[in-house]
């Protein structure tokens, strides 16, 4: 390994290197400036089993002129220095960090805005979605109607239900002379299982009122009018009969679906169809027409809860002469009496409430006959009408022989 000398080009220090170090970078070890080793002079070969050395780097020995006690060259290893990497990179990187943190704080207030005005428009429409009222409930036949009708009554643990009737009845033509029946009556309906029921009533018509009752609260049917002490009576029906042969009422039809067990309405809905009136239809109502043992009537049921809340039968429709002669011969005359009658009688339904789970003292009435001769004579006349064709308990309840009704 041979040696070489070479001076500094900032100091002119000699220097004393081996070959090992020619083309490297290395500082001065004097004056530490950086420069590179030339490359070293051709030198002889090593002697044979000549011992090698390794890597040297020293300053080297004084140039003649120095002085004679010049200290002895020291020896030196240099390290070979990296280059340092440019530092463009850094600063760009400082400055596009800058300029974004510049952005943000300019923008920040105007994007707060956007989104601030984002979200309510979010959260207004999630209100809307919330607020928004529901779907139209699906079109249903008549016959899936009337079954949910009658589902609905069956489901019910109980039924409250305020009433207004209104009765005008021509019946000139089977007793001459005889005025128009004009009658408005209300009622309140109670029914609860397993055969509680009370209905109170009270009519004005012809200058007179008349009240009425009749009630089971488990111990047993019971039914009084005008003048009459309270009667007990073997049947439910038997003690709604009179409230709807004699004052027209027609919540006894609605008393025969909730306990179900002359369900007609359900029963005869092949015999029904939705009614094109737009005079009669509302958005909420489903109003079916049809007939019971020969009278027209139209039926409203909410389409929600698929209760009832209104009903008006009217007469006057003719009759087919050949589907009156299949008939028996009590039932010919009592419906060609009754084709004979004009008029109609309309019942509504108001703050109806269902599953209160009322208890038996609820359907007890204390109901007392009304002694004046007023009243005694309006009874008579109630009386009257007991033997008139077609009851309206039988009409809602045992329809007979049916026909359809055209589409109003």
């Amino acid at each position: 390994m041979s040696e070489f000398k070479f001076s500094c080009p900032n100091c002119q220090q000699n220097i004393q290197a081996t070959s090992e170090y020619s083309g490297q970078q290395i500082n001065c070890p004097s004056c530490q400036t950086l420069l590179v080793v030339p490359p070293s002079p051709d030198a002889p070969a090593a002697a044979p089993g000549a011992a090698p050395s390794g890597p040297r780097l020293s300053i080297a020995a004084a140039t003649p002129h120095a002085q004679a006690s010049a200290p002895a060259a020291t020896p030196y290893t240099a390290k070979p220095t990296k280059k340092k990497k440019p530092q463009t990179g850094l600063i760009v990187g400082l400055s596009l960090g800058a300029v974004a943190i510049a952005a943000a704080i300019y923008f920040w207030p105007e994007l707060m805005k956007k989104v601030s005005s984002s979200d309510k428009a979010a959260t207004a429409a999630a209100e809307a979605a919330t607020n928004a009222p529901p779907p139209p409930p699906p079109e249903l036949t008549t016959e899936e109607i009337f079954t949910k009708v009658g589902e609905t009554y069956k489901g019910l643990t109980d039924y409250a239900a305020k009433a207004q009737t209104i009765s005008a009845i021509d019946m000139s033509a089977i007793a001459p002379g005889q005025k128009s029946l004009n009658m408005t009556t209300t009622s309140t309906l109670q029914l609860g299982r397993t055969n509680n029921f009370r209905l109170d009533w009270e009519q004005k018509g012809s200058g007179a009122t008349l009240t009425g009752s009749a009630w089971n609260s488990g111990k047993g049917n019971f039914v009084g009018y005008g003048p009459y002490q309270p009667t007990k009576v073997k049947t439910r029906e038997a003690a709604l009969t009179p409230a709807a042969e004699k004052f027209f009422i027609l919540s006894p039809g609605v008393a025969e679906l909730f306990f179900s067990d002359t369900n007609s309405f359900a029963d005869q809905a092949t015999n029904f169809t939705k009614t094109n009136n737009p005079n009669l239809n509302a958005p909420d109502s489903y109003v079916l027409t049809g007939d019971a043992n020969h009278v027209g009537m139209l039926v409203w049921v909410n389409k929600q809860s698929f209760l009832i809340t209104q009903i008006e039968i009217f007469f006057g429709e003719p009759i087919d002469e050949a589907e009156i002669k299949k008939l028996p011969s009590a039932q010919r005359q009592q419906l060609t009496m009754l084709s004979k009658l004009k008029g109609t009688v309309t019942e509504t339904y108001s703050s109806i409430q269902v599953n209160q789970h009322l208890m038996a003292s609820a359907f007890e009435s204390a109901y007392k006959p009304t002694g004046n001769p007023t009243a005694r004579r309006a009874a008579n006349q109630a009386g009257s009408r007991q033997n008139m064709p077609g009851s309206q308990a039988e009409m809602l309840t045992q329809p007979g022989s049916r026909r359809r009704r055209p589409q109003q």
